[in-house]
């Protein structure tokens, strides 16, 4: 056997945490490197140096008579990597053959070697898996056989295998923390609400580049945070979101990023106006952190796009899965399953609150509309449109609805309001809140959903009647609710009368496009931008564009009377104060009807497909909606991190921070031939005949708007 002489390296103390100097980075004056701990990747540090004969002083080395005391210390976080990785080589200068033992010895002495019977292994590693908490210690045992006397050089380098970290701040799991849990830390000094924008900056850098959720940051977020932490030390907060990061979707308008509902043709409008609601929120107190990607005007561009998709931002995916994040604020619902801010805001027209909502294990409320003002927001459909919050739990919901609630004259829908609704929702958020409600559910409903989806339908039906709710079984409103498409006729023309008008009235003149019919022509000289075609857009410029036409009248009339007809039946006949559905089911008529709907999460069929449910109210009974949903929450926190779920989600490489600038971050698309923009002019009742036709009905009947 060769004689083993011992030779090791020098002593390096590797400190692991979220930030610091670079992977392989080195500091040879120090005794210690920091690394950054990059979750789900291989973070390296090396080390190399010169190996000079000398004494053993290691016990792991005992069989070799010279060497010093070579290791390399590393220190594990609780939870934080599934296996520490240890590679060597060991190369001598002159006559003589090089030979390398590792071994790693872990808290309590665990320890793992290589075996060290080949001679003239030079190569080593070793690895120790699921590595407790504590400090490790690499000991790198180098040999040069029959040499007394030797130069060698010996690279050392020590890899984490990460696993998504906790996701905590100043010790506070972002992923649980509830707004007011959040508040409080701020209160006693144990966070400032610049530590929490930047873990949730991190927190974009790290996961988003999978997800595509983010389209920009806000430039100014940590300034805003550093003024609104010195406003809480001089005079105390403003309220529960002082200093609280918000996520909007890009179609609300702000003044210090653009605002272009996820299309090439709006790339870098800033309005002239920043949204109602984007005021309520400064007022209150809460930083605006950036704009979440969205499917491109609302949903409503082709049938074939889809949902998550748009020309500017990319295609947003569902956390859970990878696949459908659904409806047209997938952004939000992808973003506030991530805790990417502590609350998120999202729009409807038809169900792209509640759907997101659900396909994200998310908590959402569609409004009753003339709640929230959309004054600001790029519209959709002004009779049905509506914004809301989308957040992880219904106290945050809670919350965000009470800062953007208010009667506002730039939206005269919200005069009708007046006096029907609370300035805090807080009081609503009761344990009791199920007992004694009634509460609809339907049969047919149940057995339209698969096996292990009608468990958890019966679970939830179980809980609430546990809570005290009586529960009421009648299949009214599911066998009438399609009446709630009546509101497909309305859409092309509200669309294009508002857009229209908001293009005029609240983006810069030098903006490249005026009117709908620019934006149809700019699509048509970039097909390699709108991947899926335009067809709905060109539909929607084919209508008058006037709001007051009388065929638009007659659509709208019919859609609103003919869903609150069959909603306030039910209701009433059954003395219901809420129908029950399992997941969005009953969006669409909610939304022709104006009524509002909260969603819950409610467990998941199979290993990640998200199921929640949804509670439907007569109009303002939010305060209602959220005392069912808040007592049904408290019961079952049936709600899972998505990287509890989904591994993949951890970045396999280093993750590149988005830019904090006011600018897009737009992705290649493919091309596609898209038809040329019709000229004539199409009654909004015609237009149900026109999107019939073009199979766009049965589109409807599964998108969200």
């Amino acid at each position: 056997m060769v004689l083993r002489r011992i030779a090791g390296a020098c002593v390096l103390a590797l400190l692991v945490v979220f930030t610091g100097a670079p992977a392989g980075a080195s500091t040879p004056e120090s005794d210690a490197v920091t690394v950054p701990a990059k979750d789900g990747q291989t973070v390296e540090v090396s080390w190399t140096g010169i190996v000079p004969p000398g004494a053993n002083t290691d016990s792991q080395c005992t069989d070799a008579p010279i060497a010093d005391e070579h290791t390399i210390e590393l220190r594990v976080p609780s939870g934080t990597y599934k296996a520490v990785n240890v590679a060597a080589r060991f190369t001598i200068q002159g006559a003589g053959v090089a030979d390398l033992i590792l071994t790693v010895i872990g808290p309590g002495g665990t320890t793992a070697s290589s075996d060290g019977t080949s001679v003239g292994a030079s190569k080593e590693s070793v690895t120790m898996a699921n590595p407790a908490a504590g400090t490790y210690r690499v000991v790198a045992c180098a040999f040069a056989g029959a040499v007394d006397s030797y130069t060698g050089t010996l690279d050392l380098v020590a890899s984490y295998i990460g696993v998504c970290p906790p996701d905590t701040v100043a010790g506070i799991d972002v992923q649980t923390a509830t707004i007011p849990e959040l508040d409080a830390a701020m209160d006693d000094g144990t966070l400032t609400s610049r530590a929490l924008v930047e873990a949730y900056l991190h927190r974009i850098a790290m996961y988003d580049g999978k997800v595509d959720s983010i389209r920009v940051l806000n430039p100014n977020a940590l300034a805003e945070a550093d003024a609104l932490d010195a406003e809480r030390l001089l005079s105390g907060p403003r309220g529960p979101l002082h200093g609280i990061p918000v996520l909007l979707k890009d179609n609300v308008g702000t003044t210090e990023m653009p605002t272009t509902a996820g299309s090439i043709a709006l790339e870098g409008s800033i309005p002239l106006h920043e949204a109602f609601l984007t005021k309520r929120l400064r007022d209150a107190g809460a930083i605006i952190l950036g704009k979440t990607n969205l499917s491109e005007f609302a949903n409503w561009v082709d049938p074939d796009m889809p949902s998550g998709y748009s020309s500017l931002g990319g295609q947003v995916h569902n956390a859970y899965h990878f696949g459908d994040p659904s409806g047209s604020s997938s952004g939000s619902g992808v973003a506030a399953s991530m805790a990417f801010a502590a609350a998120t805001i999202g729009t409807e027209t038809s169900g792209s609150i509640l759907s997101p909502s659900i396909a994200n294990s998310d908590v959402g409320i569609k409004t009753t509309v003339g709640l929230v003002s959309r004054a600001g927001i790029i519209p959709l459909a002004p009779t049905f449109d509506t914004p809301g919050p989308i957040t992880r739990t219904v106290t945050d919901a809670a919350i965000v609805l009470g800062a953007i609630t208010g009667v506002d004259p730039r939206d005269p829908k919200t005069s009708e309001s007046g006096g029907k609704f609370p300035s805090d929702y807080r009081p609503y958020l009761r344990a009791d809140g199920m007992h004694g409600a009634r509460i609809g559910v339907s049969d047919a409903e149940r057995d339209g959903l698969g096996e292990a989806a009608q468990k958890l339908f019966d679970a939830a039906i179980a809980k609430m009647q546990a809570l005290g709710a009586t529960i009421v079984h009648t299949d009214e409103l599911t066998n009438t609710r399609d009446v709630g498409l009546l509101e497909l006729g309305a859409i092309p023309n509200e669309f294009k009368a508002s857009l229209n008008e908001y293009l005029a009235e609240e983006t810069s003149p030098n903006l490249r496009v005026r009117t709908m019919t620019d934006i149809v022509l700019y699509n048509n000289e970039h097909p390699d931008k709108m991947k899926y075609g335009q067809r709905y857009i060109i539909a929607s410029d084919a209508t008058p564009g006037i709001m007051d036409e009388p065929s638009a009248i007659a659509v709208r009339t019919a859609t609103i009377t003919g869903a609150r007809a069959v909603i306030d039946d039910t209701m009433t006949t059954n003395g219901l104060d809420a129908i029950f559905a399992p997941g969005p089911s009953n969006a669409n008529i909610g939304a022709a009807a104006q009524y509002p709907t909260i969603a819950v999460p409610a467990g998941y069929v199979g290993k990640d497909q998200p199921f929640g449910i949804t509670l439907l109210g007569r109009p303002y009974s939010e305060p209602s909606l959220i005392k069912f949903a808040y007592a049904f929450e408290r019961a079952t926190h049936r709600r899972m991190r998505p990287t509890a779920i989904n591994k993949g989600l951890c970045p396999r490489a280093a993750a590149a921070r988005p830019e904090v600038r006011g600018v897009s971050h737009r992705r290649p698309t493919g091309s596609a031939a898209l038809p040329a923009t019709g000229t004539e002019r199409t009654g909004a009742l015609g237009v149900i005949l026109l999107l019939v036709a073009s199979g766009l009905v049965v589109r409807f009947r599964r998108a969200s708007v």
